[in-house]
Order: structure tokens, then C-alpha cells, then sequence
């Protein structure tokens, strides 16, 4: 693996026909990217392999230092991040790979949103060869966000819902009203229901099922079923459950009567002794 050297090198290179002329760099990608080692440690892993020749064609002999760089353009530009040096790269028929051991921080340097194209120059023995465009940025390294609703930790390296570490235990994703997300606590005050028709519930409604939807409604009222008592005057007459107690009016002296009248309904009204005849 090639060291890193923490100061970046800020220069503007011109290039010209006899630029590589007597060796020449025929580069392509590899990358390869260790998930495990993105998520854990907020490492993005990537390997470059390009190939060296002379200018007869025949491949360059190693080993070899090389120098790595990024700028925003093929020709001139801004360096983009620090400068990689590889201290001594393995030539296979002059094939060569290097290892970059991006942490999240160093890909938000080089391949910023992901908007824009990057070069890769490769500098070896003194000379800088043509630079190599990356067409795109694999999704595993850098997926562009709208800082909404997703967010990219620059840090650690990985994707996830805006202000998660906000949240606390119960909470819940809901709209800001903005077009984005925030966590926000299930309680009485921020539960909300409309009506069935639409409109704003008013007070004393509670949540009800209607019309297979959750709606704002008042509490119908209700009807009792079965056997029950209203209302009774004069003479107790009633059936239903449970049990009770009637108290009947004083219509008669307390005492012994050989003759008594009665009513309808069975009651005695009144009682005297009988008189001869």
C-alpha cells in the first residue's frame, strides 16, 4: 500500500504533442469497494490500474514510484484532495495497480456531489502522463442527497435520515411541511384527524373508524336494549331485569275484619265487620 502525504500539491501542468514521448500510460478502472470496511470505519476503499509502456510499445520494467492526483479538468484545473504517493508499484507487463484507502472525508474532497467529472493523473520518473477521466461515481461511494430527507455523514462515510440522532425512543418520521422529514414523539398534542368530510375536528370528537378511514366524529348517543324502566306513576306495574322495591299508599285502618273489599288487582282496600242482617 502506497502512503499518503498530507499536504496537497496545488500546480497547473501544460501538456503538449511530444507530452509522452517516450513512455506512455494506458489507464483503466478498477474499483472494487469493502463494505464492511465502509460501514465500520467509514473507509471507501478504491483500486486504480492502469498500464505503463515505451514508447516502442513494450511494457514498462518495475518496480517504480508513482505520484496520484485528482483534478477537476484534462487539462490544467484545480487539484482536487491531497497528493498519493506509492513509494514502489509492481509491474506485471507493465501493468500496475494502486490501492487508495479513501476515509469519507478524502471522497468529499475528490468527488465532491457527484455532479461534476473528476481526472486522475499519474506522475512517475519525473513525468506526468494524460490524464484519465472517471465517467461516473459508483453509487457505493457517493450517492448524492437532497439534505431533506437522506443525509451523508462525511465523517463516518455512510447515508442515512436527516437528523437521526435527534430521535428519541417512540418517535416518528413526519412531514415538516417543507417538502422534508423530522422526527417527532406520538402524544396528545400531536395527533391530528379530520372529519369525514374533511374539515377540522372540534371539541369533545374522539377518533372513530368510518367508511374504512380514521376520522374526527362526536360519540353517537346511545340507546339502551332490552328490558328497562321509565317514568312510572301510579300503581307499580313493571317487568325487566334486576330487582326493586314498590311502596303502596294507606287506604285502610290497621286491624282484624272479617270482611274485606278488594281490587282488581287482588289488593285489599278495606275491611269491617260484619253487621247482622
Amino acid at each position: 500500500m502506497g502512503k499518503v502525504r498530507n499536504t496537497t500539491k496545488i500546480s497547473v501542468r501544460k501538456r503538449s504533442a511530444t507530452f509522452a514521448s517516450s513512455v506512455f500510460l494506458t489507464g483503466f478502472l478498477a474499483l472494487t469497494f469493502n463494505q464492511a470496511i465502509a460501514q465500520g470505519l467509514g473507509s471507501l476503499p478504491m483500486t486504480y490500474s492502469g498500464r505503463l509502456t515505451e514508447s516502442s510499445g513494450a511494457p514498462k520494467d518495475g518496480p517504480v514510484a508513482i505520484e496520484a492526483t485528482f483534478w477537476t479538468a484534462e487539462i490544467d484545473g484545480t487539484q482536487l484532495g491531497q497528493t498519493f504517493e506509492f513509494a514502489s508499484v509492481i509491474l506485471n507487463q507493465g501493468v500496475f495497480s494502486l490501492y487508495f484507502p479513501f476515509m469519507a472525508t478524502q471522497v468529499q474532497d475528490i468527488f465532491r456531489d457527484g455532479k461534476e467529472p473528476v481526472f486522475i493523473e499519474i506522475s512517475s520518473g519525473g513525468k506526468a502522463y494524460p490524464r484519465q477521466k472517471f465517467n461516473y461515481i459508483p453509487l457505493a461511494m457517493r450517492i448524492p442527497v437532497d439534505n431533506k430527507t437522506l443525509s451523508f455523514d462525511t465523517s463516518s462515510g455512510q447515508l442515512g435520515i436527516k437528523n437521526a440522532k435527534t430521535a428519541t425512543s417512540g418517535s416518528v418520521l413526519v412531514n415538516d411541511g417543507t417538502g422534508g422529514i423530522k422526527w417527532d414523539s406520538l402524544s396528545s398534542t400531536n395527533l391530528t384527524a379530520k372529519t369525514q368530510a374533511g374539515g377540522e375536528p372540534a371539541a369533545d370528537q374522539v377518533l372513530t373508524y368510518k367508511s374504512g378511514k380514521w376520522v374526527a366524529a362526536s360519540l353517537p348517543l346511545a340507546a339502551a336494549s332490552g328490558n328497562y324502566l321509565t317514568g312510572l306513576t301510579g300503581d307499580v306495574v313493571a317487568t325487566g331485569p334486576g330487582t326493586g322495591t314498590a311502596t303502596l299508599a294507606t287506604v285502610a285502618t290497621p286491624g282484624t275484619a272479617t270482611k274485606v273489599t278488594f281490587d282488581a288487582q287482588g289488593r285489599v282496600r278495606s275491611g269491617t265487620s260484619l253487621v247482622a242482617a
